[in-house]
């Protein structure tokens, strides 16, 4: 309205400011952050103090972080993915026009479950029917310990089945 009317008609001193709480996407959160000056150095002061104020817990909580995940293949169709990161040679030329941002990579060994521990888990859920032989049917009939399907590893001689597969069980027989 200041731009239009001028500053008579500048509503900053008779309505509230409006403060959003919504999520906003990578790309909104990064317009504010290279465009300062759309947000007023009282705002930045608030927000910078707010900030400064949280206890460890609080900045350690689901509700003040971004966390993201990186996997292998997260996404194999066109919208399945909110952002897409794809990894680059350090050396590459590409790589040299590239802002960097730094990570730590943490190794984490997956879950793995025995046969029996998998029967436990689907009897926790409620399916009281489920036992040794419908496991067994299941993971033959869906071709499961083929390695490229990710629902487990061999290690040794003993087959372990990660989460997925139990994950992939509960959906079959909830059906």
């Amino acid at each position: 309205m200041k731009k239009l009317f001028g500053e008579k008609h500048s509503l900053d001193n008779c309505l509230a400011l409006s403060l959003q709480f919504a999520e906003l996407d990578y790309t909104q959160a990064q317009v504010i952050k290279n465009k300062e000056k759309l947000i007023s150095k009282a705002i930045q002061n608030y927000i910078a103090k707010f900030d400064d104020n949280l206890s460890d817990n609080e900045i350690k909580s689901e509700r003040f972080s971004y966390r993201l995940l990186f996997v292998k293949v997260g996404a194999k169709r066109k919208g399945q993915a909110d952002r897409v990161i794809e990894f680059i040679d350090p050396k590459s030329p590409m790589a040299k026009n590239v802002a960097k941002e730094y990570w730590v990579k943490e190794d984490r060994e997956k879950p793995k479950y025995r046969a029996s521990d998998v029967v436990k888990e689907i009897k926790k859920l409620g399916y009281k029917n489920f036992g040794m032989y419908q496991h067994t049917q299941l993971w033959r009939k869906f071709d499961a310990k083929n390695p490229s399907n990710g629902y487990g590893v061999e290690v040794g001689t003993h087959w372990y089945w990660y989460e997925k597969w139990i994950e992939f069980i509960i959906t079959k027989i909830s059906k």
